[in-house]
């Protein structure tokens, strides 16, 4: 089940799957923004997959009305069975709804083919995370 949560409750996910052994935030700036969503995925009543969407554009697409997914992850016990996908299907529905035309993301490198999977393209060149890695700027065109 994805359903919405705070931005507090994706902070031991992200601190623990997203910024493990690295030095870096978890806690993003826009996660308290009226506009921000933050979705859970559930397996048995437990939090094992988040993502956050921000009202945010990327200056290499042209959409008028863009969001930003940011903190997308699932716990270790759960990826491939399908969670992260969910997830990202509730993101379209909620996006679709709201008429936004574009979501994009800064996509790790090991995270490209779920994405592209998922009907994300690349735009733009890869670049370098400080501590993370390698990343892509993916986009996904929400249909209408």
């Amino acid at each position: 089940m994805i359903k919405t949560i705070s931005a507090e409750e994706t902070y031991i996910i992200r601190q623990f799957v997203l910024r493990e052994g690295v030095d870096l935030p978890f806690k993003f700036d826009g996660d308290f923004n009226e506009e921000t969503i933050h979705l859970g995925a559930f397996k048995n009543e437990k939090l094992v997959g988040i993502a956050s969407l921000m009202k945010t554009e990327s200056n290499l697409l042209s959409f008028k009305n863009q969001y930003q997914l940011r903190g997308m992850a699932t716990i270790n016990e759960v990826r491939g069975l399908g969670f992260g996908s969910k997830i990202i299907d509730e993101v379209i529905l909620q996006l679709k709804t709201m008429n936004i035309e574009c979501v994009w993301c800064n996509a790790r490198e090991i995270a490209l083919d779920f994405y592209i999977k998922k009907g994300f393209e690349i735009i733009g060149n890869p670049f370098t995370v400080n501590q993370i890695g390698k990343h892509f700027v993916m986009y996904k065109k929400i249909p209408n």
